[in-house]
């Protein structure tokens, strides 16, 4: 027992080292390199370790872990404060949201993890590296993809753009981030489905967000010309935002990203690519969701009503098909699929905000606009040409000019074809593939 008591207690250590997943895209890539105990109060516990960042660069981190009690004593394990080289010390909003997520996720991590190859050691000149941002844009280009799709649908069939699915999309974050604490709150065994459940909730009031904007906004003006329905579009996105700011104020929600694990694909030498089974996991969402809206406008009676109200309004209502209805469910359809990038974003990323649906909208629109209004297919291809730009420009240029690129691409597609490079057929009906 002496001796244990000159080192760092081996549960402390593993409870420290757990909290490391909380930090890091790639906990499974993580080395530890040394773990020391202050010797002031023997109950700081710091942790060096080699990680391997998002940019496929290995660094070196450092984690210090404070407890409550020490040796024999009680609440020995309870982490009553946390230090990281790049976060500082951590506030008590941000340890009570770690405990939580430590509760939830009751991941461990072994202490000889293994490091695998980094992408890093590769020029950027290397076919490998391309593959790798490539991998990296997944989750982005999903993002966009969702949201224009949702621009789209709601342009094809009233010629109106919905400024507000961007902070729809905020709305799920938030909501999805409240769902998940208060899941880890009540203490829920099963992860995977109260996080499923949480996030049904958040797309669920998303899409009612959606509802209700086309019936107490768009659905009033619609027969009004001008530009009432697009300055009631900005209103309505600048409350949503100013609601959310006020009802939670304007922090970031922290949450730390889901813990996967990593395949390598392809190596060569000291470099290797590899993809996360969350990104796999949700590029299949996403390609679940655009498959099921494809075959929803194609097959469906809804799809079928909405093709026609595209194509000809007047001949539509004169056939006995409801305009309004059609339009109340196309506003909830893309409120849906706003929400879904809402919850990707959480999930990925770990953050949400009440501002972040600003330039997750912007970034929507500039990949319908690309892909060509009235059209689902353009939509969902200008969604991976944004998320593309936005990574390849990140890796080989400049991270922090990456949407200057983004909307000059934008501005010169405005301004060669202000209507997108194809637009779909009759009044701007989309066309399904």
């Amino acid at each position: 027992m002496l001796l244990a008591a000159c080192g760092a207690d081996a549960q402390q250590r593993q409870a420290c080292e757990s909290l490391i997943a909380a930090f890091e895209p790639f906990p499974a890539s993580v080395q530890i390199q040394k773990v020391e105990v202050e010797r002031t109060n023997g109950r700081d516990v710091t942790i060096e370790y080699l990680a391997r960042d998002r940019r496929g660069r290995v660094n070196a981190h450092w984690l210090v872990c404070g407890f409550r009690g020490s040796l024999f004593r009680g609440e020995r394990l309870t982490v009553s404060k946390v230090v990281t080289d790049r976060r500082g010390v951590l506030n008590p909003t941000q340890l009570h949201m770690l405990r939580l997520w430590q509760r939830l996720t009751a991941q461990r991590l072994p202490p000889t993890a293994a490091i695998g190859p980094s992408p890093a050691g590769a020029p950027v000149h290397s076919p490998l590296y391309l593959l790798q941002q490539g991998i990296n844009a997944i989750v982005p280009c999903a993002v966009y993809a969702l949201l224009a799709a949702g621009f789209t649908l709601v342009y094809g069939l009233i010629g109106r753009i919905n400024f507000a699915f961007g902070d729809m999309a905020a709305v799920a974050g938030i909501l999805f981030f409240l769902g998940v604490t208060l899941a880890a709150g009540s203490g829920a065994s099963e992860v995977a489905l109260a996080w499923t459940a949480v996030a049904g909730v958040a797309v669920a009031a998303a899409a009612v967000w959606g509802f209700a904007s086309e019936r107490l906004v768009f659905r009033p003006l619609a027969r009004h010309d001008g530009q009432a329905a697009l300055i009631a579009a900005i209103g309505l996105a600048v409350s949503l935002r100013e609601g959310l700011r006020l009802a939670q104020g304007s922090r970031d929600f922290w949450l730390s990203p889901v813990v996967s694990r990593t395949w390598v694909l392809a190596r060569d030498g000291e470099t290797a690519v590899t993809v996360s089974s969350l990104q796999l996991t949700l590029l299949a969402a996403a390609a679940v969701a655009c498959g099921a809206l494809a075959l929803l406008l194609r097959y469906s009676r809804f799809g079928c009503r909405y093709r026609a109200v595209c194509e000809d309004a007047p001949m539509a209502a004169l056939l006995g098909v409801d305009g309004t209805r059609i339009a109340a469910i196309t506003f909830a359809v893309g409120g849906t699929a706003a929400g879904l990038a809402g919850v990707f974003v959480a999930v990925y990323y770990g953050s949400a905000n009440a501002y972040m649906g600003l330039i997750l909208g912007f970034k929507g629109l500039a990949a319908a606009v690309i892909g060509g209004f009235g059209s689902l297919p353009g939509a969902v291809a200008g969604g991976v040409i944004i998320g593309l730009i936005e990574q390849l420009w990140s890796a080989y240029l400049s991270f922090g000019s990456r949407d200057l690129a983004v909307f000059g691409l934008l501005v010169a597609i405005l301004v060669l074809r202000p209507r997108g490079p194809s637009t779909g057929s009759g009044n701007g009906g989309v066309d399904p593939p």
